[in-house]
């Protein structure tokens, strides 16, 4: 695993997450905005190794980006990784069947999120 997506719009947790994951030898690419990052996977050379994605986002919803990758494959990253603070298990299962890998719940502890997050991206 080398090279990530990170999609989260409260940029406070983005640098955050952006530090505790490169920490771990991740090369990590950032958007706070939906409709960039769906750019950036429609554009893409290669796919990245891992999208970290939040579902509450401007522009473009987690969701929205989920559904592109589930109707264009070739956007798909090797994991796809969904954050939220959302508890509900349904949102939970629409996420995994629109075909992300994990769902992390956010938490206030950001070594312990990042960490959550690196065991799911399986690196």
């Amino acid at each position: 695993m080398g090279h990530v997506l990170l999609v989260e719009d409260n940029r406070a947790e983005a640098e955050l997450l952006d530090d505790y994951l490169q920490l771990y030898g991740l090369e990590v690419e950032r958007f706070t905005d939906g409709s960039f990052a769906l750019d950036r996977l429609r554009n893409q050379v290669e796919p990245p190794d891992g999208l970290i994605l939040d579902l509450n986002l401007p522009m473009v919803s987690g969701y929205e980006i989920l559904r592109a990758i589930k109707r264009n494959p070739e956007l798909r990253p090797r994991r796809v990784i969904v954050t939220s603070r959302l508890k509900a298990q349904n949102e939970i299962d629409v996420c995994m069947y629109m075909g992300a890998d994990a769902y992390v719940q956010k938490n206030d502890d950001p070594v312990l999120f990042a960490n959550d997050l690196w065991n799911a991206l399986g690196a």
